[in-house]
């Protein structure tokens, strides 16, 4: 399964790879799920379908098996609660991919890929730690994946700046 996951592009991977939810082990599953995570597109149509199979194979969090051992490490390193952030629009503003850098998280409305209808927002939230699904740092994101509704703070306007690009 893996090597066919390697085929498939950033909106292709996610559908593939949850057409095999229950012909692998639960680990090898939610291991592939944290391996695609960062190389998604399209988790916005998938994440209901996405909460019911992790609650399925995993109804606790954190999942260690989303996260490898650098992963690991460094969410341990955390505090018990969390300042997260999410660049997004009304329509998705409560997904499961945030981050710890606010910046990072500023950008997301405003890349064409991510473009929708309407005010580009930025959510402050917070979270403890034991409510995270996973923290991804392939892309240095500072990505925290959680499937649950982290406690909002605030809500305002993503602010559209010059930025590097973001991997």
């Amino acid at each position: 399964m893996e090597q066919e996951l390697l085929f498939e592009d950033s909106y292709s991977r996610l559908p593939r790879l949850l057409e095999h939810t229950f012909d692998l082990y639960a680990d090898d599953w939610l291991h592939l799920l944290g391996e695609s995570w960062e190389c998604c597109d399209n988790i916005g149509p998938y994440l209901d379908e996405i909460r019911e199979t992790v609650t399925y194979h995993w109804p606790l969090t954190p999942i260690w098996q989303m996260m490898d051992a650098k992963e690991i490490a460094a969410f341990d390193a955390l505090p018990d609660v969390l300042t997260i952030y999410r660049g997004c629009y009304e329509i998705n503003k409560w997904g499961a991919s945030w981050s710890l850098n606010r910046d990072v998280a500023e950008k997301f409305p405003h890349l064409t890929r991510y473009s929708n209808e309407g005010r580009p927002l930025l959510i402050k939230a917070t979270i403890p730690k034991n409510r995270v699904a996973a923290l991804k740092l392939g892309r240095g994101e500072e990505e925290i994946v959680t499937f649950l509704r982290p406690k909002c703070i605030s809500i305002s306007t993503a602010r559209q700046r010059e930025y590097a690009a973001v991997a």
